[in-house]
């Protein structure tokens, strides 16, 4: 494996990480008994999507 596929293996994995932890966090929301929590399980979800869009056209563009 070189330095490059390394990186790459690396970044892949720290996104990953970084969606459990944001799915962890809607699911404990969403689990709450708190009259909010639909509504930030919504934008939590929002946040998540937004995300993964700017990372796709941040990667595409380089």
């Amino acid at each position: 494996m070189n330095f490059a596929n390394f990186e790459t293996a690396k970044m892949i994995q720290e996104q990953r990480q970084q969606q459990a932890a944001a799915y962890r966090l809607i699911r404990s929301l969403e689990k709450s008994s708190h009259p909010l929590a639909r509504i930030y399980a919504a934008i939590g979800r929002a946040l998540i999507i937004l995300g993964q869009i700017l990372i796709k056209r941040t990667q595409a563009a380089h």
